[in-house]
């Protein structure tokens, strides 16, 4: 992306372009997670992908 990723985004909100078609934004990201288990509360940190529909 560089240092004109912040230039894109703005670039592309002001033209319309929904972020699912620019490609300024990762379509995978962590996602915190909380899992109860037995009364144990374990939290995990996961890769996920983000879904455009």
């Amino acid at each position: 992306m560089g240092y004109l990723s912040g230039f894109n985004v703005v670039m592309d909100a002001i033209n319309g372009h929904q972020w699912q078609q620019s490609g300024n934004f990762p379509r995978v990201t962590f996602c915190d997670i909380e899992v109860r288990e037995m009364g144990i509360v374990h939290k995990w940190t996961l890769q996920c992908v983000l879904m455009d529909g």
